[in-house]
């Protein structure tokens, strides 16, 4: 197992998002210009070997204010997973205190076309079966969905994009704690907006993600 260590502080404050996207922000139009054909692409990612270094999970902890990320899985495969080419998993656990541990994970798989990607986000929306989301962005008819549910004591976002011959899923679980009981000088969740962390997903870091993804195709 693999440690990366995030020098936070307990009373981080988390950055809200403005409302809406950038220019940064991936396009939920999916008449929008692809880059590739996918083919040939998707099969140099069979020689990728990790995934970790373009998922990026420190970036995720920093946000949501966890102290330690642990990671389970990394790595990235030319076997025919869910129809794709090539597809790669980073997955493990985020820890905001010292025996409080959630489950993230970040996946790829890539296609032979920007229409066999799609129609595999169309599949995951569809498959979709966690209930009525709290709260969402993007919507099912587009290239990106992304939607945050309140668990008890945990909220879950769970979010995927189709962008030209890939699709990107990610599935992160955080505490919530009562402000007025548990809160005190830290929680990391405290002062977290679910609306912001949606829009820092689709404004931020998928943005990030898919350049790092593009630059080395």
């Amino acid at each position: 197992m693999k440690m990366h260590l995030t020098s936070l502080g307990t009373g981080i404050t988390i950055a809200l998002i403005a409302t809406g996207c950038g220019t940064d922000s991936p396009s939920s139009d999916p008449s929008g210009p692809k880059t590739s054909s996918g083919g040939s692409a998707a099969i140099e990612m069979q020689g990728w070997t990790d995934f970790c270094d373009k998922a990026d999970p420190d970036a995720i902890a920093e946000y949501l204010g966890a102290s330690v990320v642990s990671i389970d899985e990394d790595e990235f495969t030319g076997e025919n997973t869910f129809d794709a080419i090539a597809s790669g998993a980073c997955g493990g656990t985020l820890e905001f205190e010292s025996g409080n541990s959630f489950p993230f994970q970040v996946a790829l798989r890539a296609y032979d076309s920007a229409a066999e990607a799609r129609a595999s986000l169309d599949e995951w929306r569809d498959a979709d079966a966690g209930g009525i989301p709290a709260n969402e962005t993007g919507s099912k008819d587009g290239d990106l969905w992304i939607v945050q549910r309140e668990m008890g004591a945990l909220d879950k976002i769970d979010g995927s994009i189709a962008n030209d011959f890939y699709r990107i899923t990610f599935t992160v679980s955080y505490p919530v704690y009562d402000e007025a009981n548990e809160c005190g000088d830290s929680g990391p969740a405290c002062t977290e907006d679910p609306v912001a962390t949606l829009q820092w997903f689709e404004a931020t870091y998928l943005p990030e993600l898919i350049a790092k993804v593009d630059a080395t195709e």
